[in-house]
Protein backbone atom coordinates (compact mmCIF):
# COMPACT_ATOMS: atom_id res chain seq x y z
CA UNK A 1 0.00 0.00 0.00
CA UNK A 2 2.33 2.65 0.88
CA UNK A 3 4.88 2.54 -2.16
CA UNK A 4 2.14 3.49 -4.36
CA UNK A 5 0.59 6.79 -2.26
CA UNK A 6 2.53 9.93 -1.08
CA UNK A 7 3.85 10.21 2.04
CA UNK A 8 1.34 12.79 3.07
CA UNK A 9 -0.85 11.70 5.30
CA UNK A 10 -3.95 13.40 4.77
CA UNK A 11 -4.06 10.74 1.83
CA UNK A 12 -3.82 7.84 4.15
CA UNK A 13 -6.50 9.62 6.07
CA UNK A 14 -8.89 9.56 3.10
CA UNK A 15 -7.66 5.87 2.34
CA UNK A 16 -8.52 4.28 5.62
CA UNK A 17 -11.87 6.48 5.83
CA UNK A 18 -12.75 4.70 2.21
CA UNK A 19 -12.11 1.43 3.27
CA UNK A 20 -14.10 2.16 6.51
CA UNK A 21 -16.98 3.48 4.64
CA UNK A 22 -16.66 0.04 1.87
CA UNK A 23 -16.66 -2.17 5.13
CA UNK A 24 -13.66 -3.88 4.87
CA UNK A 25 -12.22 -5.48 7.48
CA UNK A 26 -8.69 -3.88 7.15
CA UNK A 27 -7.36 -5.04 11.01
CA UNK A 28 -8.98 -8.54 10.97
CA UNK A 29 -10.39 -8.30 14.33
CA UNK A 30 -6.79 -8.15 15.37
CA UNK A 31 -5.35 -6.49 18.50
CA UNK A 32 -2.33 -4.62 18.55
CA UNK A 33 -0.55 -7.07 20.47
CA UNK A 34 -0.99 -9.35 17.41
CA UNK A 35 -0.37 -6.73 14.67
CA UNK A 36 3.15 -6.20 16.30
CA UNK A 37 3.53 -9.83 16.55
CA UNK A 38 3.16 -9.82 12.42
CA UNK A 39 5.05 -7.18 12.08
CA UNK A 40 8.07 -9.10 13.63
CA UNK A 41 7.72 -12.00 11.06
CA UNK A 42 10.31 -9.88 8.91
CA UNK A 43 13.17 -10.98 11.08
CA UNK A 44 15.00 -13.92 9.89
CA UNK A 45 15.93 -17.30 12.47
CA UNK A 46 18.59 -19.77 11.65
CA UNK A 47 18.05 -23.93 12.07
CA UNK A 48 20.93 -26.08 12.69
CA UNK A 49 21.05 -28.69 10.29
CA UNK A 50 23.78 -31.01 9.96
CA UNK A 51 26.40 -28.85 10.90
CA UNK A 52 25.36 -25.53 8.82
CA UNK A 53 23.13 -22.93 9.66
CA UNK A 54 20.01 -22.84 7.35
CA UNK A 55 18.67 -18.81 7.24
CA UNK A 56 14.69 -19.38 7.29
CA UNK A 57 13.59 -15.71 5.50
CA UNK A 58 11.27 -13.72 7.39
CA UNK A 59 8.39 -12.36 6.12
CA UNK A 60 8.62 -9.32 4.74
CA UNK A 61 4.93 -8.97 3.21
CA UNK A 62 3.28 -10.08 6.13
CA UNK A 63 5.31 -7.55 8.12
CA UNK A 64 4.44 -4.87 6.05
CA UNK A 65 0.76 -5.92 5.69
CA UNK A 66 0.84 -5.46 9.51
CA UNK A 67 2.38 -1.82 9.12
CA UNK A 68 -0.59 -0.72 7.28
CA UNK A 69 -3.00 -2.23 9.78
CA UNK A 70 -1.10 -0.76 12.57
CA UNK A 71 -1.79 3.32 10.59
CA UNK A 72 -4.97 1.82 10.10
CA UNK A 73 -5.42 1.08 13.82
CA UNK A 74 -3.45 4.20 14.72
CA UNK A 75 -6.18 6.56 11.92
CA UNK A 76 -8.91 5.35 13.14
CA UNK A 77 -9.16 2.89 15.89
CA UNK A 78 -10.35 2.71 19.00
CA UNK A 79 -8.33 1.33 21.59
CA UNK A 80 -9.55 0.54 25.27
CA UNK A 81 -7.46 2.63 27.70
CA UNK A 82 -5.53 4.95 25.11
CA UNK A 83 -2.68 5.60 27.89
CA UNK A 84 -2.01 2.13 28.23
CA UNK A 85 -2.05 1.25 24.26
CA UNK A 86 -0.31 4.42 23.70
CA UNK A 87 3.21 2.51 24.73
CA UNK A 88 2.07 -0.65 22.64
CA UNK A 89 1.74 1.51 20.10
CA UNK A 90 5.13 3.83 20.50
CA UNK A 91 7.06 0.01 20.63
CA UNK A 92 5.43 -0.85 17.33
CA UNK A 93 6.27 2.56 15.73
CA UNK A 94 9.06 2.42 16.82
CA UNK A 95 10.09 -1.09 15.83
CA UNK A 96 9.15 0.13 12.33
CA UNK A 97 11.21 3.68 12.16
CA UNK A 98 14.31 1.15 13.22
CA UNK A 99 13.80 -1.43 10.65
CA UNK A 100 14.96 0.52 7.33
CA UNK A 101 15.64 -2.67 5.12
CA UNK A 102 12.08 -4.25 5.87
CA UNK A 103 9.92 -0.71 6.14
CA UNK A 104 10.94 1.89 3.64
CA UNK A 105 11.08 5.47 4.09
CA UNK A 106 7.39 6.16 3.19
CA UNK A 107 5.99 3.74 5.63
CA UNK A 108 8.34 4.84 8.53
CA UNK A 109 7.39 8.52 7.64
CA UNK A 110 3.26 7.83 7.32
CA UNK A 111 3.95 5.84 10.72
CA UNK A 112 5.33 8.23 12.53
CA UNK A 113 3.39 11.21 11.90
CA UNK A 114 -0.39 8.79 12.30
CA UNK A 115 1.06 8.31 15.66
CA UNK A 116 2.65 11.64 16.58
CA UNK A 117 -1.02 13.41 15.42
CA UNK A 118 -2.89 10.86 17.37
CA UNK A 119 -0.86 10.46 20.87
CA UNK A 120 1.09 12.88 22.87
CA UNK A 121 4.87 12.29 22.12
CA UNK A 122 7.00 12.69 25.22
CA UNK A 123 10.51 14.25 24.48
CA UNK A 124 11.61 11.16 25.20
CA UNK A 125 10.23 8.99 22.58
CA UNK A 126 10.82 11.62 20.00
CA UNK A 127 14.80 10.97 20.44
CA UNK A 128 14.29 7.45 20.74
CA UNK A 129 12.83 7.50 17.16
CA UNK A 130 14.67 10.50 15.80
CA UNK A 131 17.68 8.27 16.45
CA UNK A 132 16.56 6.16 13.47
CA UNK A 133 15.92 8.94 11.15
CA UNK A 134 17.49 9.15 8.14
CA UNK A 135 17.84 12.89 6.55
CA UNK A 136 19.93 12.12 3.37
CA UNK A 137 18.48 12.65 0.51
CA UNK A 138 20.50 10.66 -1.77
CA UNK A 139 19.75 7.78 0.36
CA UNK A 140 16.34 8.25 0.58
CA UNK A 141 15.86 8.45 -3.28
CA UNK A 142 18.05 5.33 -3.17
CA UNK A 143 15.89 3.73 -0.75
CA UNK A 144 12.42 4.98 -2.98
CA UNK A 145 14.04 3.23 -6.14
CA UNK A 146 14.05 -0.13 -4.28
CA UNK A 147 10.55 0.24 -2.74
CA UNK A 148 8.69 -3.01 -3.61
CA UNK A 149 6.79 -5.56 -1.62
CA UNK A 150 8.97 -8.57 -1.83
CA UNK A 151 12.67 -8.61 -2.00
CA UNK A 152 15.35 -11.49 -3.53
CA UNK A 153 18.16 -12.18 -1.69
CA UNK A 154 21.08 -14.21 -3.56
CA UNK A 155 22.16 -15.74 -0.66
CA UNK A 156 21.60 -19.38 -0.64
CA UNK A 157 20.71 -19.54 2.93
CA UNK A 158 23.25 -21.94 4.78
CA UNK A 159 25.93 -20.91 7.81
CA UNK A 160 28.41 -22.62 8.41
CA UNK A 161 29.01 -23.81 11.88
CA UNK A 162 32.13 -25.21 12.07
CA UNK A 163 35.35 -23.23 12.02
CA UNK A 164 37.76 -25.58 11.30
CA UNK A 165 37.09 -26.05 7.68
Amino acid sequence: MFPHTSPNLSQHHILCETYEFLCIDVLERQSIKEIFNDMKACKSDYKLKYKYYQEIKGDKSKARDAAFRLLYLILLGEFENETKDSAKVFNAVLFIVSHSKTFKWRTRTVVRAAYEERFVVTEKQRLRLDQWEKTDPTKLAAEDEGDVTTEEDESDGFYTSDYSD
